[in-house]
């Protein structure tokens, strides 16, 4: 895994770029930098090399001329040969039958030249800016995995018990009821965090991913600090706020990384790579964080998270140091506003806002408000330890990460994402039906199961079926997917205050 591999691989893809006089494309060979000192070599002597060739056979004028001028060196020989006496010729037979070999062969030589198999230059899909001056301009997108692992499970720590630690806070607000408030902090943050997201990802746009992606961490890292030393429900809700802030604009950069770093070629392969890191990191830190909450108490674990945020920034500062971080591409320097006038404009389509208001809306709304909330609280309340409240949310993570391959495997026909959304919202519905004739342990642990495969039926083919309405391809797919996650987090929003109220 970390030697033997990583060398057969270098050795399989060399292979390959010379028989294609083609560069590597950039790639991660699991942090083995001597390695990537190699291939930065190779791929320079290789760029040397189509400079100095890619003209001559653009133009189709090189090879031609080559073939043409040693196919009259070797006729010439050969008549030479013919001209001699007969006495004289049989000294010289062995040498006329090397030189039709060798033009045999050269003639072979030429002919695999001018076939499709031979490209000159850069890999079809990749950017040509890639690799300059035998440097790789192309960070490997395996770098962000340690750093978005820590960041997350840091981030999770408090998943299973947050509702419990709010309680500890509580005091009136606005007249509102005990059960409200404790969910309000909740709604803050997924507010915050809804609307950091298009921001962020403007700034990540202007500034590139460096610099907000350590901003983030910085603001995230410090939001748990301060919140582990919160003494009222206010405090407890800005600190949330700044935490969310930092959250949102850690992922917009994360994901401006996997963009900036990866080609059309290996953009999902990429995604795959930062969403497997999230989820593990996800399910860890759910889980730890419940362990730790039995054995040091809420605010400790708040601190512990803190830290090991911090580690994420460490770890940022380290892989990208200065003498590997690439030269960032020229930016416009402007922030993107959030488009406000697309916002409301797809509130009219019937399509889009079908699809949010019956499914989306109703989703992120039982995840929060269900799963996040009354879940912890209920489990609380019967006596559960509260490693197994970590361990019960966590079977939603797993379902999600099983399910998904499978899904996508055996279930991912484009004429059934209709089906597959109405099956999601069919399993939520009787989940949560069956959960008010069978409370308890298992049957709630069945419940958070059976949302974590209905999710996988429905939130995939959410996307991709919003993706290919008439309004998401007239305002932009990157503009319309980017309104479709904001309207679809007023369930985010919305789930706790409305399951507090209930």
């Amino acid at each position: 895994y970390s030697v033997s591999r990583p060398l057969e691989n270098v050795v399989q893809e060399v292979e390959t770029s010379i028989d294609r006089l083609s560069p590597l494309s950039g790639r991660s060979f699991l942090f083995m930098s001597e390695l990537g000192n190699v291939i930065e070599r190779f791929n320079h002597y290789m760029l040397c090399l189509n400079r100095t060739l890619g003209p001559h056979i653009s133009t189709q004028k090189f090879f031609p001329e080559i073939r043409s001028s040693f196919t009259d060196i070797i006729q010439r020989q050969l008549g030479l040969i013919r001209n001699l006496p007969s006495s004289a010729r049989l000294p010289l037979d062995r040498m006329q039958n090397r030189l039709l070999v060798l033009q045999d062969r050269m003639d072979s030589f030429f002919h695999r030249l001018s076939g499709q198999r031979f490209r000159f230059g850069v890999p079809e899909g990749e950017q040509p800016e890639a690799i300059l001056n035998g440097q790789q301009a192309l960070l490997p997108y395996t770098y962000i995995r340690p750093l978005i692992f820590l960041f997350i499970m840091a981030d999770g720590f408090c998943t299973s018990f947050f509702p419990m630690f709010v309680e500890t806070l509580y005091e009136p607000v606005l007249g509102l009821s005990r059960e409200v408030i404790i969910g309000l902090p909740i709604s803050v943050f997924m507010f915050c965090l809804a609307v950091s997201m298009p921001l962020s990802g403007g700034v990540a746009d202007a500034w590139g991913w460096y610099r907000p992606l350590l901003a983030g961490i910085f603001l995230n890292a410090g939001g748990l600090v301060l919140t582990a030393l919160s003494q009222n429900i206010y405090q407890l809700i800005l600190f949330r706020a700044i935490t969310a802030v930092g959250f949102g604009l850690t992922y917009m950069s994360c994901q401006q990384f996997i963009i900036d770093n990866t080609t059309a070629r290996s953009r999902t392969l990429g995604m795959a790579t930062f969403l497997a890191a999230f989820f593990s990191g996800d399910i860890c830190g759910t889980v730890v964080g419940g362990m730790l909450a039995d054995r040091i108490g809420y605010r400790n674990v708040f601190l512990v998270s803190g830290i090991i945020s911090s580690f994420a920034l460490i770890s940022g500062l380290l892989i990208f140091r200065q003498d590997i971080r690439p030269g960032r591409r020229k930016r416009s320097g402007r922030m993107k506003i959030f488009p406000f006038g697309d916002a409301l404009r797809v509130i009219r389509d019937r399509e889009f806002m079908t699809v949010i208001l019956l499914q989306a809306i109703p989703a992120k709304l039982i995840l929060v408000g269900f799963l996040f909330y009354l879940v912890p609280i209920y489990l609380n309340s019967i006596g559960t330890l509260q490693s197994n409240i970590g361990r019960v949310i966590m079977c939603y993570g797993i379902m999600l990460v099983f399910m998904g391959p499978l899904f996508s495997r055996y279930f991912n026909q484009a004429s059934h994402r209709k089906y597959y959304i109405l099956t999601g919202g069919v399993i939520t519905g009787l989940a949560m039906m069956s959960f008010f004739a069978f409370s308890g342990f298992l049957p709630l642990l069945l419940v958070v199961a059976l949302l974590g495969i209905a999710h996988t039926f429905s939130v995939s083919s959410q996307a991709s079926l919003i993706s290919e309405t008439e309004i998401v391809n007239t305002i932009g797919v990157g503009t319309g997917m980017g309104l479709f996650r904001f309207w679809e987090r007023v369930g985010n929003v919305s789930g706790p205050l409305v399951v507090g109220y209930m």
